[in-house]
């Protein structure tokens, strides 16, 4: 049988193992073990008559619909040998490639008692008889963390790895046959924090139907992983979702900040208030313990989609890369610990700059580009931003006598992370046209960019792209441009979409240039679709 843990649903995965070529002595399938190995279900198989061997086959396992597709056997011994009982049970676990192979049989050989057998070269390495310990009748298991233990009637022992078992511990309460068949262990998989392991292992349980969330989407992994970007259990790395998107941004924040406010995205529908909890590591020092480096405590009520996360008496801030930590639960308590076990929600780690003081906006590159219809497109990105306001886009005279302001692009204020802006200067004059950016804070302070010079000599480029998206980010409204004509009977689709892959808007792209007004929908990530062509777009 396969039990879904995804569902709760128990279903017959394997009506009859006969089908697959499994061999069975006269009582079935008896004690063999079973485990799970790269992929593979490994199934033990006792034996009962001279001649039947003790036998394990693999079953192989489809991918992408979980359906088993052949079986084979991989490992078997003879029982008997000159009428002596030498296997007679085949019990086994499999964990990082050892096999290991419990033999309970009384006439056994000498260290075969317990075997360890490589998966990889399909040999044993090493053999034990442990004659005071396995008795005629025991059985093996694993629990989800890699133990191995050897079970016989109401008892069980650890088992180090190297020839010992640990202390018989007794379970009481089902019977002196309590514990005669054990396997592989039953786990649960988790939503895993995935910051550097000084952090701590954080993990909420699986549920069925997610009905807590930070953000939209949620992912979970049988195994905790780990790394410098705190990105491990994203697509990129294990084919996961990336479900880190309750935060689109984050406002820049510096050394002598006391305060700091983080907007999260939410779902709960549990029918019942909820707690979130915000880690800083304002200091650095690579833990979330440190005085006021938790959040204080924020209540999600049922039906919230937004909260606000706020930190108070922030001190002893150290610039460089840090790490933020966001904690939903129905239970305050495991939300308030920066690591540990939660029963249901879910947390999400992001890397974290910490700034200088007063960090200006940091500028990381400014591009111009002559379009096919004789236009320039202007691009910049920010690294960085403390009290942006807007920028000013503007550009030489010809008579060289000063700068005139062409446009203007509102800026995103404070953030941390790379923000990408572009503008279209519909009329550039034929030669060299020289461009800069003004950029202006919410006090009137400004600074300028460096400049650059685009060149318009009649000549006609490589067209890169079929849609121009401007202005990004974008407040209000948006412009789609085509660099070539639109035919009617061309039947162009546009579409956008929310950062979750909700369709929010959708029309025909049925001229060169088409507006739309974004004035309504919420701040965050929205993808426009033109065609085949996809667009990344910051609505603020």
């Amino acid at each position: 049988y396969k039990y879904d843990i995804k569902t709760g649903v128990k279903s017959t995965w394997i009506a009859d193992v006969r089908n697959y070529g499994i061999q069975l002595f006269g009582n079935g399938m008896g004690s063999g073990g079973a485990s799970f190995y790269d992929g593979a279900l490994y199934l033990g198989q006792d034996m009962l008559n001279n001649n039947d061997p003790a036998a394990v086959y693999r079953v192989e396992i489809d991918s992408t619909t979980g359906n088993p597709i052949y079986a084979y056997r991989v490992w078997s011994k003879l029982g008997y040998t000159g009428g002596s009982s030498r296997y007679d049970w085949a019990d086994f676990v499999i964990n990082d490639g050892v096999f290991y192979n419990f033999n309970s049989s009384p006439g056994r050989a000498a260290n075969t008692g317990l075997e360890h057998i490589n998966m990889n070269t399909q040999a044993v390495t090493v053999g034990y008889s442990l004659t005071a310990s396995i008795i005629n009748g025991s059985q093996s298991g694993i629990d989800y963390t890699g133990t191995v233990y050897h079970f016989h009637d109401s008892a069980y022992q650890a088992y180090n790895n190297t020839g010992g078992l640990g202390a018989r511990i007794v379970y009481t309460g089902a019977g002196n046959r309590a514990l005669t068949d054990a396997a592989e262990a039953f786990k649960y998989p988790y939503d895993y924090g995935d910051a550097p392991t000084s952090y701590g292992l954080t993990y909420h349980l699986f549920r069925v139907s997610p009905n807590l969330t930070i953000g939209s989407l949620i992912d979970y992994e049988m195994a905790s992983a780990s790394n410098p970007s705190a990105d491990a259990d994203d697509v990129k790395n294990t084919g996961a979702s990336n479900d880190e998107d309750g935060v689109a941004s984050f406002p820049a924040i510096s050394t002598s900040w006391f305060s700091y406010n983080v907007t999260v995205s939410v779902t709960n529908s549990t029918g019942a208030n909820a707690t979130i909890y915000g880690y800083i590591d304002f200091n650095r020092d690579g833990d979330f313990t440190d005085a006021n480096e938790r959040s204080l405590a924020t209540t999600v009520a049922n039906g919230a989609t937004s909260v606000t996360v706020t930190w108070v008496g922030l001190t002893g801030g150290s610039v460089g890369s840090s790490f933020i930590r966001f904690r939903l639960a129905s239970s305050a308590a495991e939300a308030g610990n920066p690591f540990g076990f939660a029963r249901n929600g879910e947390v999400e780690d992001y890397p974290f700059p910490i700034n200088q003081v007063n960090l200006p906006v940091e500028l990381v590159n400014f591009k111009g580009e002559l379009k096919e219809d004789k236009t320039t497109l202007l691009t910049w990105s920010t690294a960085s931003e403390l009290n942006n306001d807007y920028f000013d886009v503007q550009r030489k005279k010809q008579d060289g006598s000063g700068w005139e302001n062409i446009g203007q692009i509102d800026g995103f204020g404070n953030s941390s992370k790379l923000i990408s802006y572009s503008f279209i200067d519909k009329n550039p004059t034929t030669g060299e046209n020289y461009y800069r950016l003004n950029q202006v804070d919410f006090d009137g302070k400004s600074e300028y960019s460096p400049t650059i010079m685009v060149k318009l000599d009649g000549a006609t480029t490589e067209t890169k792209d079929a849609f121009i998206i401007y202005p990004n980010p974008v407040r209000n409204e948006i412009w789609i441009r085509s660099e070539k004509e639109i035919v009617d009977n061309q039947n162009i689709l546009l579409e956008v979409f929310d950062v979750s892959g909700q369709k929010v808007f959708a029309s025909m792209m049925d001229e060169s240039e088409k507006r739309l007004d974004l004035s309504e929908y919420q701040r965050g990530i929205y993808l426009i679709k033109v065609g085949t062509k996809t667009y990344k777009i910051l609505k603020q």
